[in-house]
């Protein structure tokens, strides 16, 4: 894939400022995945250095580790890794498992583990008017308001069938990104959660189905997604606390993306969220 732009080999992922070396092949697909974050060389960067292997494969060398494979795993992989670890830097957010997207002074939370349908979710509400503030990751600072986080959406084939049927992609970028991944255009500002909405995924259901969650449920669900080390436990479900006796949550099961973005908007128009 030929690109337009020369992609930089310096990040600053919350704080995390990183320097990537190697092969055009690894190091421009990584560059152009977390471009948002492209920063000036620092002399205490975390070092990444690809190099070519055997085979016609690539090793990737970050600290304390060292694993082999193709461009197509190790970009993703390495992402990954840089994501999570930046989250170490900056002990005052909250991160969780989820989505959340933003429309007018409010924020919906979308948390969930892998699999729940979220980030599709996400994409549907797009074609509603919502933005997002990340994918696969909520950050909540000490005054509950959520921060975006400009990373790629990761979506899979079933996924981009759905964003073609609904009409969104106009609202993404998927030029000289690596394949199965997009980038939003427009991105949500700071600003505190109005209500949580837990969604599942259940192929066959034939209308959407809303249940209200007491305060208590919602926390422990969240703690049960909370991406964060013992040391900042404490910190975290006091502010989950607060959360969920702010918030009020909602557990949303759908088989279509178009029924749940209808009942969140009711949810909206009512009030109840």
């Amino acid at each position: 894939m030929r690109l337009a732009h020369r992609a930089p080999s310096h990040l600053d992922l919350l704080g995390q400022r990183v320097s990537v070396s190697g092969p055009a092949a690894c190091r421009i697909p990584l560059m152009t995945l977390l471009a948002p974050f492209a920063a000036r060389p620092a002399s205490d960067s975390l070092i990444v250095r690809f190099s070519e292997g055997s085979g016609g494969g690539y090793r990737l060398e970050l600290p304390s580790l060292c694993c082999w494979g193709s461009a197509a795993e190790l970009v993703p992989f390495c992402e990954w890794w840089l994501v999570s670890r930046s989250l170490v830097l900056r002990p005052e957010l909250c991160p969780l498992h989820g989505a959340a997207v933003a429309r007018g002074e409010a924020a919906i939370l979308l948390p969930g583990a892998s699999g729940s349908g979220k980030t599709t979710l996400t994409l549907a509400l797009l074609g509603r008017g919502f933005v997002p503030f990340a994918d696969d990751l909520i950050l909540l600072d000490e005054q509950l308001a959520v921060q975006p986080f400009e990373r790629c959406f990761h979506i899979d084939e079933q996924t981009e069938r759905i964003v073609e049927r609904l009409a969104v992609a106009p609202l993404l970028a998927f030029e000289h990104l690596p394949p199965g991944y997009c980038r939003p255009r427009r991105w949500a500002t700071p600003r505190p959660p109005r209500c949580i909405v837990w969604p599942e995924y259940r192929p066959g259901l034939a209308a959407p189905q809303l249940v209200a969650l007491r305060p208590g449920h919602c926390w422990t669900l969240l703690v049960n997604q909370l991406i964060a080390g013992s040391a900042q436990a404490n910190r975290h479900f006091a502010r989950l606390r607060a959360l969920v006796d702010s918030a009020p949550a909602w557990q949303l099961a759908y088989s279509e993306p178009e029924q749940a973005t209808g009942a969140i908007e009711k949810l909206l128009v009512a009030g109840l969220g």
